[in-house]
């Protein structure tokens, strides 16, 4: 049997630097890429919040997951709550159904996002509705689909208008 006391004690390291940069509102990670919150993380492979980190992943994307109690998905350290994510993210994106949702809808608010993806069975009409009033960009789309099709750079990052 091996011992993983070393490996465990380096990524709790990791883990602990991680968290305190989201805690001071600083992004750990030093690169401009575009960073996507995941809001209900899961570690579990056939969920699509799993699948969607790993692509925003293969894309080069910054993932912050959220899940109130995991630890690591992906080889990411898992943030529990949004209040512990640095403000105006460029998206997130929501795997949590709307009553959760509707909980959340006040840190949603205070996060800032440029715009919220709203995947399929997590439409919240009365919160789509605030962050419009907000001028939080709202997508009702499927963020696998989004890649899939090659579009999600195109849909989420738009080019302005001249």
């Amino acid at each position: 049997m091996k011992d993983t006391g070393a490996v465990e004690t380096k990524v709790s390291a990791v883990f602990f630097i991680v968290r305190v940069c989201y805690a001071s509102g600083m992004n750990p990670n030093p690169n401009p890429m575009k960073t996507v919150v995941i809001l209900g993380a899961s570690d579990k492979v056939e969920r699509y919040s799993n699948k969607a980190q790993k692509l925003l992943m293969e894309h080069g994307y910054a993932v912050v997951p959220v899940h109130p109690t995991l630890g690591m998905t992906e080889g990411v350290p898992v943030v529990h709550s949004l209040r512990e994510v640095p403000r105006n993210p460029d998206v997130l994106t929501v795997y949590v159904r709307l009553e959760t949702s509707s909980e959340l809808g006040e840190e949603i608010l205070l996060l800032l996002p440029k715009a919220v993806i709203f995947n399929p069975g997590t439409e919240n009409p009365e919160l789509e509705r605030k962050l419009e009033e907000a001028r939080i960009r709202v997508v009702r789309a499927c963020t696998i689909m989004l890649f899939s099709t090659g579009r999600f750079e195109r849909v989420m990052f738009p080019e302005p208008s001249v």
